[in-house]
């Protein structure tokens, strides 16, 4: 692929993509500006369908697709008339995956219509059409049917409206305290030597007007958590943490140093700390009673799902978080079980209850087995006892 001379963050002979067998792999051929990953800098890497490669940090995007061949084949002529006893032919083994590259694209704005509002308007004019061709007995049912309708309507508006409203406010007086949080370290091997720069994104939220925020440790040492790295038997090293508020430009980001760790990786939190400020925005409320939430309940997820990737595919000059609702599954002792969609990036982002309390901290999820409805967050209960706070 060739880019515009104005692309300055792209090296004359920027990255290579070689086929091996059925897999890609990218190599970084020691450009200028480095080659990421879904925002991460590779050296070398495995490319899978649905990567986005960034040629220089903030630099194009290309999305990496594998179609299979089979997708472009011709449909049939019609009227073509099929052999009745077609010769067997030998089996052969499936082609390769065909490469395809694309810019990469926002998604799509949401449908700006309110959910089941066509639904019900067609179900009202078809039961007043199919009324007209009935006797009056028809349209005193029908008639009937309409207002079952509008009620039933009015009642799950009145409840939609009403639980918008409440987690409007939650947003209001919270979401400038949750922060994105990037990592970067050093991949090192056995014999300590570095072999390379990587970094992740997560999401955090600020608890203490001493510059405590409350995160996941795996955002903050992510090489503990990462398999292709153990199988491999290397570490990592923190290089640098950086901490940017919510509704803030990235030139505002700050440094961070890590404060406190839990005692174990299964654990999963972190506690970091920054230089404070005055007017630092704080989350409300912190709520460790377990025995007050239920299964059913309504709670909220404020963060940065896919990090600064997102940010970046939506144009946004400033630090925007994304606020996903959904219900509790499960209460256990240690974690709480949630179907508020999750990604990559959300990782150390507050769960409020309907009263805007913080009663989790999101953890971890399903969605790299394709299960996107699944995630689990641990209670708050167990970052106040790493703070020492009851």
């Amino acid at each position: 692929m060739v880019f515009d001379a104005r692309e300055t963050k792209v090296s004359a002979k920027h990255a290579e993509i070689h086929q091996e067998g059925r897999s890609f792999h990218i190599f970084d051929l020691q450009s200028t500006n480095g080659t990421y990953i879904n925002g991460g800098k590779i050296t070398a890497s495995e490319l899978h369908d649905g990567d986005l490669i960034e040629l220089g940090l903030g630099g194009p995007r290309i999305k990496f697709e594998l179609v299979p061949i089979d997708e472009a084949e011709e449909p049939p002529v019609e009227g073509a008339q099929k052999d009745a006893n077609p010769p067997i032919a030998e089996k052969e083994p499936p082609p390769p995956p065909q490469l395809e590259l694309k810019k990469a694209e926002p998604p799509a704005e949401e449908p700006k219509h309110k959910l089941g509002q066509t639904t019900v308007e067609f179900l009202i004019n078809d039961a007043i059409r199919r009324s007209r061709k009935k006797q009056n007995a028809g349209w005193i049912v029908a008639g009937a049917a309409i207002i079952v309708l509008l009620a039933v309507l009015a009642i799950v508006l009145f409840r939609t409206n009403t639980s918008s409203s409440t987690f409007s406010e939650v947003a209001k007086h919270n979401q400038n305290a949750v922060v994105l949080i990037r990592c970067e370290y050093l991949v090192k091997d056995s014999n300590d030597m570095v072999l390379g720069e990587k970094s992740s994104d997560g999401t955090g939220f600020a608890v203490s007007s001493d510059g405590l925020i409350v995160t996941n440790r795996h955002v903050v040492r992510t090489w503990e958590y990462d398999s292709d790295l153990k199988e491999r038997n290397l570490t990592g090293q923190l290089k640098r943490l950086l901490v940017l508020f919510a509704d803030r430009k990235q030139s505002e980001a700050l440094p961070a140093d890590v404060y406190r760790l839990s005692q174990s990786p299964d654990v999963d939190l972190a506690v970091l700390r920054i230089q404070q400020f005055r007017d630092m925005p704080l989350v409300q409320k912190l709520n460790p009673n377990l025995g007050l939430l239920h299964q059913g309940d309504p709670v909220v997820l404020i963060g940065f799902p896919l990090g600064s990737q997102l940010l970046k595919m939506t144009g946004d000059q400033v630090a925007r978080t994304t606020l996903t609702q959904g219900v509790v599954g499960r209460v256990a002792d240690n974690f709480i079980q949630i179907d508020c969609r999750a990604e990559h990036g959300n990782s150390g982002g507050p769960v409020f209850n309907a009263r805007g309390e913080v009663v989790a901290v999101i953890t971890s999820g399903l969605v790299d087995s394709g299960v996107t409805g699944i995630n689990f967050a641990t209670p708050i209960r167990a970052a106040m006892e790493l703070l020492n706070r009851e």
